[in-house]
């Protein structure tokens, strides 16, 4: 993952193969090659982002000048929840924040917990402007 060049607004997001090991959970990418974590689904209004080019690269441009729900706007602020979701799970497991204390997982990799439990993002909610959900469901 890449963070915007100051003053810009462009950021890309390569998330790493299923089944490659890393440090982080984000290896259990789902194979469907959307915007979908261990730890971290994003949506956009309940529909996944694709890729924006293969390789599992989403790299969206946000337009302040557009309405926040056009063009590639919805897509951008989707990898935005992702990233900054993913940032504070990975920042909280170090501090405890683990399998065993029933974190936010999709596979908790036998560790402890039950799994089945990511966080689910919803931006750009069509039932308010400018909307978006976080929920959880049980461990």
């Amino acid at each position: 993952m890449h963070l915007p060049t100051p003053g810009t607004t462009q950021a890309e997001v390569s998330v790493p193969t299923p089944g490659k090991s890393s440090k982080s959970d984000l290896e259990a990418v789902s194979r469907h090659i959307n915007f979908r974590g261990n730890n971290v689904f994003s949506y956009i209004n309940g529909q996944t982002v694709a890729q924006s080019a293969a390789g599992q690269i989403f790299n969206y441009q946000y337009n302040t000048g557009q309405d926040p729900r056009t063009g590639y706007n919805p897509a951008a602020s989707a990898v935005n929840a992702f990233y900054g979701s993913n940032s504070v799970h990975d920042f909280a497991y170090r501090y405890g924040f683990t399998e065993r204390a029933f974190n936010f997982q999709a596979n908790n990799f036998g560790r402890g917990g039950t799994g089945n439990d990511p966080v689910l993002i919803t931006v750009q909610s069509t039932d308010g402007w400018n909307n978006a959900y976080f929920s959880t469901p049980p461990e």
